[in-house]
């Protein structure tokens, strides 16, 4: 079973899922009923939303303090090889990692955009987010969003 982006889920549903499975494999010895469970997740991402909590009502809530956690094999990710396909991609992802490593804030946290992420014109900005899909006189067919625009359209 592989449970993605599990980190932002409270703890309680972890416990939740290892005691429904247990019950339904009739199996309290082993942790998920002896099922085998991948949970993909950063911790550097969006942790549990509690309301009102404090960040220790938030860390509480998360997966690492679960009785659970220490049943895991922890496997680390050394690199994202999807976001390092070209130079621009290597800068980004560099660039977002020290975000999570809390730099390139201001001091009210707000995160420091560099230049060349900053566009002022709202028509560039949506020509580049979605190409030729805006200089056509109706919506694009969903066919648009499955391959290449160009295969989708006739220039008018």
């Amino acid at each position: 079973m592989i449970y993605d982006e599990c980190l932002m889920n409270n703890k309680h549903c972890f416990e939740a899922l290892d005691h429904t499975l247990c019950d339904i494999r009739n199996c309290d010895s082993s942790p998920y009923g002896g099922l085998t469970v991948i949970h993909g997740g950063d911790f550097q991402q969006i942790l549990p939303v509690v309301l009102k909590g404090s960040k220790e009502d938030i860390i509480y809530a998360s997966l690492k303090p679960s009785s659970r956690w220490n049943s895991m094999n922890i496997i680390t990710l050394l690199q994202n090889t999807h976001l390092y396909s070209s130079p621009e991609e290597a800068l980004f992802a560099k660039w977002l990692l020290s975000i999570g490593h809390g730099q390139n804030l201001t001091d009210d946290g707000c995160i420091i955009l560099p230049k060349h992420m900053v566009d002022t014109d709202p028509l560039a900005f949506i020509s580049k987010m979605y190409g030729d899909m805006f200089n056509f006189p109706q919506p694009p067919p969903p066919q648009f969003f499955f391959g290449s625009c160009n295969s989708c359209y006739k220039k008018h």
